[in-house]
């Protein structure tokens, strides 16, 4: 790819982080749902990693169901916004490369996260996340639905942001060929269309 997609995101996410953290701050009921789901197939005591946390929304969240929550992002200018909303256990790191130890979470969550990775990294990054995961670790991501891959621009701002869209069987191939075992898969809509996939560690 002739541009690196990874700078450009890390680039546009520095500088739109506080217009991010205002129009994504709400969380609708059936969200919730999805997340509160998530965290009852956890056992007790859970570490969980939030994989491109952005400004701590949901980690945020998390926090407060009493879970043992770290967040992770890119984007330092995105964990500013979480950290100046008082949330702390933050790191920034690229999900390609997680300097995690083996086994460490009992659960990832990645919303809206993976769509920035090009489709050519998504096995290695897919195996990063099943290796910090423990045996029957849980692993919940959500993508935008469609096709191809493309730097494009921000609607409203007009900043340049590299976006991997996905068929919802393209990406079941991708989870099933990394080691995780589906549980649950959901074509929904908020604002546009998404997948939605709940999976665990195989044996």
């Amino acid at each position: 790819m002739k541009h690196n997609p990874i700078q450009i995101n890390r680039n546009t996410y520095d500088h739109i982080a506080s217009h991010f953290a205002r129009t994504t701050a709400w969380m609708d009921a059936d969200f919730i749902a999805r997340a509160k789901h998530f965290i009852q197939q956890l056992p007790p005591q859970t570490t969980l990693l939030d994989l491109g946390c952005g400004p701590g929304r949901d980690l945020s969240w998390f926090t407060q169901q009493g879970i043992d929550a770290i967040g992770a992002d890119l984007s330092y200018g995105m964990l500013k916004e979480a950290q100046q909303a008082g949330i702390s256990n933050l790191c920034q790191m690229e999900m390609r490369h997680l300097p995690f130890a083996d086994h460490s979470f009992s659960g990832v969550w990645c919303n809206a996260a993976l769509i920035h990775i090009p489709k050519g990294d998504i096995p290695t990054t897919l195996a990063e996340i099943r290796r910090v995961l423990l045996p029957g670790g849980r692993f919940c991501v959500s993508i935008q639905q469609g096709s191809g891959e493309k730097i494009e621009r921000h609607s409203l701002l007009g900043n340049r942001r590299f976006l991997a869209r996905y068929a919802l069987e393209e990406m079941r191939e991708y989870i099933t060929q990394a080691g995780f075992v589906v549980c649950s898969q959901e074509a929904y809509e908020f604002r546009r269309k998404w997948l939605w996939f709940e999976c665990e560690v195989g044996a």
